[in-house]
């Protein structure tokens, strides 16, 4: 069998594996993206354990492709002895990692402006991301997530205790932290929607990019015509800008 055919085969059963976890999930997942899971709240952190931090970065980064190529990792079930694999795994679209954090090689590679943001500006990010912000709960959110902003907390040296990851384009947030470097990360659950425009103005005023959008005004555009979608899909009248 050629490297070429038995490659297609690893990525299709391995497609296969995960539509086969998610079909068995499907009924423990937790409906709202916002929400914690009970039955997991050992992996959900709190607000008040957010780690202390030295100092914030903000980054933009591009979708990721080939020039992210990394090896398959040893323990990859379908990878097979004697496979060319030193470009076969490439890091697509979130950065951030359970228990791990962050995908640090990733960032590096994928980040295309970033900025240094003062301690009180990031602390406004902070309480727009994980605060109450009932006003904004008529946005639905959908499943694309495909971000182009992530917020890093780190402590002193340079280690990355906190991370805020942000889709503009479905309007949806990660949050995860850890206390160390050693300790497993764990992810914090908004009890609402962030304020996304709020967010996204901070950020254009640094002059990060507001990937994918050309400006802050075209995002809000694309917001206002989101939040009009929802407010008419709830009232009956057509499908929602999500679907």
């Amino acid at each position: 069998m050629s490297y070429t055919l038995r490659k297609k085969m690893k990525h299709f059963y391995f497609t296969l594996a995960w539509l086969w976890i998610g079909l068995c999930c499907a009924s423990e997942k937790v409906n709202d993206p916002f929400q914690a899971d009970s039955e997991n709240s050992e992996i959900v952190g709190k607000i008040s354990e957010f780690p202390e931090w030295t100092f914030c970065v903000a980054y933009n980064f591009r979708d990721g492709d080939e020039r992210d190529a990394r090896p398959i990792p040893k323990d990859d079930p379908f990878g097979q002895d004697g496979d060319d694999s030193e470009d076969a795994h490439i890091s697509r679209g979130s950065l951030l990692i359970p228990d791990f954090l962050l995908d640090t090689a990733g960032l590096v590679s994928r980040t295309t402006s970033q900025k240094k943001i003062k301690k009180d500006l990031a602390q406004k990010i902070f309480d727009l991301t994980l605060k109450e912000n009932q006003a904004n709960n008529i946005l639905l959110g959908s499943d694309c997530y495909d971000p182009h902003h992530i917020i890093v907390f780190y402590q002193d040296f340079g280690i990355p205790v906190g991370c805020i990851e942000v889709c503009f384009t479905c309007n949806r947030a990660k949050i995860y932290h850890r206390k160390n470097s050693i300790d497993p990360a764990v992810r914090v659950y908004p009890t609402s929607q962030p304020d996304f425009l709020a967010i996204a103005t901070l950020l254009d005023q640094v002059g990060l990019p507001l990937t994918p959008y050309k400006s802050l005004a075209d995002y809000k555009v694309a917001l206002e015509e989101k939040v009009k979608r929802e407010e008419q899909f709830r009232a009956g009248q057509q499908a929602p800008l999500s679907e």
